[in-house]
């Protein structure tokens, strides 16, 4: 069996930079994109009911933001495990270290995670929201 291996990297080194990539990437997808507590779509003549309709979309897009975040975060998890078993699998069959397949695979499995919904989707309810209410919410939806 072949293996990799060059004295002028430090594994522990390697490694402490692979887990480091990772966590920020996998960081960087839960991050809404605009807090829901300050986010003003823009309404053509907002009528007297705004700030009550507001307020009640608000609320309903709080409780799908934390259903869609726990999905995203399941999601993300069974993508990095998968892709941490599927890259080992791989760069061992190559003949590569499967420490470097496993990190590869586990920071595909962060990118291949979809975090529209969990970001955007809860601003998206609010407009629908306040259209079904009849508000004329001119802004592209969810984009405030």
């Amino acid at each position: 069996m072949l293996t990799y291996s060059d004295p002028n990297i430090r594994p522990n080194a390697v490694n402490h930079k692979v887990i480091a990539i990772i966590f920020f990437a996998a960081v960087s997808g839960c991050v809404p994109a605009q807090p829901l507590q300050t986010y003003q779509p823009i309404v053509d003549r907002p009528n007297k009911h705004f700030s009550s309709d507001l307020a009640e979309c608000r609320t309903l897009a709080t409780s799908a933001q934390a259903k869609y975040t726990k999905e995203q975060n399941d999601k993300m998890a069974a993508n990095i495990l998968v892709g941490i078993i599927g890259g080992a699998i791989i760069g061992n069959s190559y003949g590569h270290n499967g420490g470097y397949g496993a990190a590869y695979g586990a920071a595909a499995g962060v990118a291949a995670t979809d975090t529209d919904l969990a970001a955007n989707g809860p601003a998206r309810i609010i407009d629908r929201c306040l259209v079904g209410r009849g508000h004329n919410v001119l802004s592209d939806l969810g984009k405030g």
